[in-house]
């Protein structure tokens, strides 16, 4: 089955965030994706978190319960990347009443980053995933109102200004002016520090980096 674009997630646990930088790139690269919205969690209890995560999951979670139990020694602090799958390849993946509709774009960058960046013991890549993500819009919308978003899936799909492609950094907003400015009145924000350790200040266009 071949649908429309829809919304997805992937989920970088806490055990992946030492490569979330590489793993955002490879979300990146992949030309069925592009990134909304870029989240960090940090759950007060990871156990909780992993229950509520499979909790819309289709095999139950005591079927589960051992391949999620790395997760409970992993750092407390997860990255979700919410997407735009303009791809999503849907097909049905299950038996029985376990069956559900999954997107093969999401499975294939899913198996190609754990192929990378999972635990590798004798060689083999173990099943201690560094990620996990959304097999449909379901599981987008329940996670989106878990973390707070009461809109749930339609904080994505609102597009009140369709006219500005503004970053997925950029809350959602519902007016805006236009305004023809003096350039010498504009100013841009500059990252100063390391990657993981930085501060920003305020700079004349003219002073900003090429």
């Amino acid at each position: 089955m071949k649908s429309n674009s829809r919304y997805d997630y992937f989920l970088i646990w806490g055990n992946g965030l030492k490569y979330k930088n590489e793993i955002l790139q490879e979300i990146r690269n992949d030309k069925n994706f592009k990134i909304e919205k870029i989240l960090y969690h940090k759950p007060k209890s990871i156990k909780t978190f992993v229950k509520k995560i499979y909790s819309y999951d289709y095999a139950p979670f005591w079927h589960l319960k051992s391949k999620t139990e790395y997760l409970l020694t992993t750092s407390p602090k997860v990255l979700f990347v919410f997407v735009k799958n303009f791809n999503p390849h849907e097909e049905y993946a299950g038996d029985g009443e376990f069956q559900h509709i999954e997107s093969r774009t999401v499975k294939h960058l899913k198996e190609a980053i754990r192929d990378e960046f999972n635990e590798r013991k004798d060689d083999r890549r173990t099943e201690e995933h560094v990620i996990h993500a959304s097999d449909n819009e379901d599981q987008v919308d329940f996670i989106l109102r878990y973390l707070g978003y009461k809109e749930g899936l339609n904080y994505l799909k609102n597009e009140p200004n369709k006219i500005l492609n503004s970053r997925y950094y950029i809350e959602p907003f519902t007016q805006f002016t236009i305004k023809e400015v003096d350039v010498n009145n504009l100013y841009g924000r500059i990252l100063k520090g390391t990657r993981d350790k930085y501060t920003t200040y305020l700079a004349p266009l003219d002073d900003t980096p090429d």
